[in-house]
């Protein structure tokens, strides 16, 4: 399970440079407050699932 877990970080780092980068004109307001809320729940999805894998 530690390959979820590190594919589940990768894609955090993805989703933030997205909602980082795109420019305002490529994304709506709505739509980059929910990649950011992705972002973050990959992010703590990534450990928590390590940390299944080692229990």
């Amino acid at each position: 399970m530690t390959g979820p877990a590190q594919w589940s970080l990768a894609l955090s780092a993805a989703t933030g440079l997205s909602a980082l980068c795109l420019p305002n004109a490529a994304m709506s307001h709505t739509t980059r407050r929910r990649t950011v809320a992705l972002q973050y729940a990959l992010a703590l999805a990534g450990p928590a699932v390590a940390a299944v894998d080692f229990a």
